[in-house]
């Protein structure tokens, strides 16, 4: 990793003033923080890892304090061993972090105590509740309360899980804060007026995620569905990496589900998110979906089609499934898991594995997305479990006698089986090959773990696609230098992917190089990735955040259908289809402001910048319980 570029101006005077004064490329320093002192910042963008540089050592790596502790000290009370040690940092350094840590573990080990003791009393472990501390009546209306909810869950047969979910502890601060005069409001409010504040509460929490879309652009996912009554759906999904926002589901019925009919509902969507911003449609393999595609490109050809990764896996899948040798591997693998599934012995055989927390057999079925190579991978798993079960004596005198004893050696031949393990394991390691997409093709090449020069070249088939690909998107651009001339973008991305490629520049650097690691691991994302190396080449950076932060299925569409499904039941099968849109379009959009708010409390905002938009009233729900790298970030907020 490369030393940190020397840092401009003075740092390390005074917090208010060094943060009020430097910009957001300046790197800072704290010189009064037993452990950040240590080390230099930049400020951070909303939602982003903050980085730190060693004053020591040409080290540097994204995290907090924690992690900034364990590099000077190794310290043996950390949890992981994720940043390697310093080796330049003196001993005085390393004992004055050390006693830092420790001190704020005893700490934290005495405010634990602390809470532990409270919790006996409120919950009646200790000497004393806290309901001795209330009068008669406080405690008769506790009790009251208490018992109106048990009831309220019973009797609706709720899952008592739900006691637990944010929105439900939101409502009854909100009911508490209301007084004794509240009263709850009527069925025809909560169905109609209610609904739609909620809807526009949730518009106004979604601005955030909005904003997203014009920095690095969105996908357009779509599918269609029956619902309980027969009528067909079709639902809009708008999804990068921020998040999939469901937009709009169109009641079919009555209508030609072809490819004109699929593009005249996607244009008004198109219109009000702006051409310019979508990236991609991304759709099952339905012949319809890709002629309506085909009918949009036309008419916006800087928008590209990617076909559906799980659609056309399965597909592919269930080609591979009719070769014969697959054929027998998936007969074989169907008898063994039913045998073991029918029988409770085997069943709580495996449950007793690990302590209780064995695998169960998945059974292959009648549906998409692989299940079969599912089952069968998960037979090869547990492949030495159940040769330790057949061997065992338990085994012997549950299956040696009696009428079941055929059918328990026939399995015990199958499980001992040499020579059809092999063809089992090799169904598991099915390569599947990426699909000849082109935007998958250029996110290949822009992957900053695929970092290697000799998938581009000459006479490669990625060479011709990417080239088509920004001449389609970049073509007669024009990108003013700063010696004043213009010069074609298309250049511009060329010379940028040979650096990348060739590791010149920022891309050669020991961090960016290190940092590729951590982007394999997941730790860091590409997308961060590219903003932090990929500054020499500004065009280059925004076309590879643009790709690599587009997904590659239309799951989101999926996962959409099931949150209709929990509202749109066999039960609650009369609501009409407006109806079922604004539940779906509150329950499930509502998980997208609630992460949205949840990664930008996660990461700590140290730069002081202030979200796009504030999550209204009521949907910002307070986590409950604090990691200690959240509380060590703490410390920088405060100091910044």
């Amino acid at each position: 990793m490369s030393n940190p570029p020397p840092s401009p101006g003075s740092h390390g005077t005074d917090a208010g003033t060094s943060c009020a004064a430097s910009s957001s490329d300046e790197l800072l320093e704290n010189s009064t923080h037993a452990i950040f002192k240590h080390f230099k910042f930049k400020h951070k963008e909303h939602g982003k890892q903050q980085k730190y540089w060693c004053k020591y050592c040409p080290v540097s790596f994204t995290g907090t304090a924690y992690r900034c502790a364990q590099h000077i000290t190794s310290w043996d009370g950390m949890r992981r061993r994720e940043v390697r040690k310093c080796e330049e940092v003196g001993k005085e350094e390393q004992a004055a972090v050390r006693a830092f840590q420790t001190a704020k573990v005893l700490a934290r080990e005495e405010a634990h105590r602390a809470e532990e003791s409270a919790l006996d009393a409120v919950s009646g472990r200790g000497k004393r509740k806290i309901t001795d501390y209330l009068s008669d009546d406080a405690q008769a209306a506790k009790a009251a309360a208490d018992e109106a909810i048990c009831l309220l869950f019973a009797g609706l047969r709720l899952p008592e899980r739900h006691a637990d979910h944010p929105l439900w502890r939101n409502a009854v601060r909100s009911i508490a804060r209301a007084g004794t005069s509240y009263v709850p409001p009527k069925r025809d409010y909560v169905g109609g007026a209610g609904l739609q504040l909620c809807r526009k509460r949730i518009d106004e929490g979604l601005t955030g995620v909005m904003s997203s879309w014009k920095r690095h652009g969105v996908t357009i996912a779509s599918d269609m569905m029956t619902d309980k009554c027969g009528r067909p759906q079709a639902n809009v999904m708008l999804v990068n990496d921020t998040g999939a926002v469901f937009v709009e589901s169109i009641d079919c019925k009555m209508e030609k589900k072809t490819g004109g009919y699929i593009a005249r509902l996607l244009r008004p969507i198109l219109q009000k998110v702006g051409v310019e911003n979508i990236v991609a449609f991304c759709t099952d393999g339905g012949s319809n979906y890709h002629s309506a595609c085909r009918l949009l490109i036309a008419e916006n050809p800087r928008i590209e089609h990617v076909p559906c990764a799980t659609h056309v896996l399965d597909l592919l899948m269930e080609d591979v499934g009719r070769q014969a040798w697959a054929k027998e591997v998936v007969g074989r693998a169907s008898e063994l898991i039913n045998y073991t599934r029918s029988h409770h012995w085997t069943r709580q055989y495996l449950r007793g594995v690990d302590g209780g927390k064995g695998l169960q057999m998945l059974r292959p079925a009648g549906t998409r997305f692989g299940t079969q190579h599912i089952a069968v991978s998960r037979l090869v798993e547990l492949r030495s479990t159940l040769v330790t079960m057949v061997l065992c004596d338990a085994w012997k005198a549950e299956w040696a006698v009696g009428p079941k004893k055929a059918a328990a050696e026939t399995f015990h031949d199958q499980i001992m089986d040499k020579d059809w393990w092999p063809a089992a394991e090799l169904f598991k390691r099915l390569l599947l090959l990426p699909m000849a997409c082109p935007l998958h093709v250029v996110g290949r090449i822009l992957n900053p773990v695929n970092q290697e020069e000799r998938i581009f070249g000459p006479d490669t088939e990625c060479t011709n696609v990417f080239k088509a690909f920004i001449a389609r998107h970049y073509g007669g651009v024009m990108i003013p230098q700063r010696d004043g001339l213009p010069k074609r973008a298309t250049l511009l991305l060329q010379e940028g992917l040979a650096a990348f490629l060739k590791l010149r520049g920022s891309f050669g650097t020991a961090e960016a190089i290190s940092d590729r690691k951590l982007v394999k691991e997941g730790s860091y994302s590409m997308e961060a990735w590219w903003e932090w190396h990929g500054t020499d080449h500004p065009l280059l950076m925004a076309l590879a955040c643009r790709v690599l932060t587009q997904p590659v299925s239309a799951s989101s569409c999926e996962r959409n259908w099931a949150v209709w499904d929990t509202v749109h039941t066999a039960r609650r099968n009369r609501l009409g289809s407006e109806k079922c849109k604004d539940l779906v379009y509150v329950a499930h959009n509502w998980k997208v402001v609630h992460n949205w708010h949840m990664a930008d409390e996660g990461a700590g905002v140290v730069s002081g910048n202030i979200p796009d938009a504030p999550v209204p009233a009521g949907y910002r729900v307070d986590r409950e319980e604090e990691d200690e790298e959240g509380e060590d970030e703490e410390l920088l907020d405060e100091y910044l």
